[in-house]
């Protein structure tokens, strides 16, 4: 019997060294009822033989809006925080990286297009058929018999210096005697086509011009002059057209039995088709 009262003497001992110290706050009727709500109870039940009962209450007061800071401030300093905020960083550095890698490799592409398209149309310049005039000069045929007028032959000369064939070439050329102030200039392309090969013997114009001996010594006066023009359109092997003009007048310096030819100031040209 003493052994059970001992035993019980020092639990409730413990339990109550274990209780805060009271303060000496007066308290309601009401404010200990929420109180007791608001807490955990805790009691220790005695054998009935002791009819001895023990009950206490465990309080706890903790600051609660400093715990929750922190709470807050350290979970920065969690080490999931900081791995996922570095994940983050990565991810930005990363993204910015490949944007510019996406940026430069688009410019590098379009710079190779472009290189690409350059080299192909700069294989077909150096391809492609051109033809140009090299000469002209008027010489005497043959007298016509009957007549005060002689017979010459006005001749240009066309070749092709590219190193491809001009293909569907068809000409356009006249020539008359003409004031030395003669300003228009008309021909009709004939339908007549030729290949002209590349490097290749050159092609002539040629048109028939019958002239007088007044005619004749006019031209040696510089008072006229025998003018030849014309035009010659082709095609490349690429198929793309082009067109030549010239416009030319005898010269000063005559041949024994004609003149040379010397360019006008307009009506020479040279233009490519799309």
């Amino acid at each position: 019997m003493h052994h059970l009262l001992l035993i019980a003497a020092l639990m409730f001992g413990g339990y109550a060294w274990s209780v805060p110290p009271v303060t000496g706050k007066a308290e309601t009727a009401n404010e200990r009822k929420q109180e007791a709500t608001n807490h955990n109870e805790q009691s220790i039940t005695l054998p009935s033989s002791l009819n001895l009962n023990v009950s206490g209450k465990l309080e706890v007061h903790t600051d609660n809006s400093k715990n929750n800071g922190n709470q807050e401030s350290s979970k920065w300093f969690e080490p999931i925080t900081l791995f996922t905020l570095l994940l983050v960083v990565v991810g930005g550095l990363q993204a910015h990286f490949l944007f510019g890698t996406v940026k430069a490799t688009g410019i590098a592409a379009n710079a190779s297009r472009d290189s690409v398209v350059a080299m192909r149309d700069n294989a077909k310049k150096e391809l492609r058929a051109y033809l140009g005039v090299i000469r002209g000069h008027v010489e005497v045929l043959t007298p016509i018999q009957g007549t005060s007028k002689t017979r010459y032959k006005v001749f240009v000369d066309i070749s092709n210096s590219g190193k491809t064939p001009a293909k569907n070439v068809r000409r356009a050329v006249d020539a008359k005697l003409l004031k030395l102030d003669h300003s228009v200039f008309e021909s009709t392309v004939e339908d007549n086509n030729w290949d002209i090969a590349p490097n290749g013997p050159f092609w002539s114009l040629v048109k028939p011009l019958d002239l007088t001996n007044e005619e004749v010594v006019a031209i040696n006066d510089k008072k006229m002059s025998i003018f030849i023009w014309g035009k010659a359109t082709y095609k490349d092997i690429f198929g793309r057209g082009h067109e030549i003009g010239f416009r030319y007048r005898s010269s000063d310096q005559r041949l024994p039995n004609g003149w040379y030819f010397e360019p006008e100031p307009e009506g020479n040209y040279s233009k490519d088709g799309e």
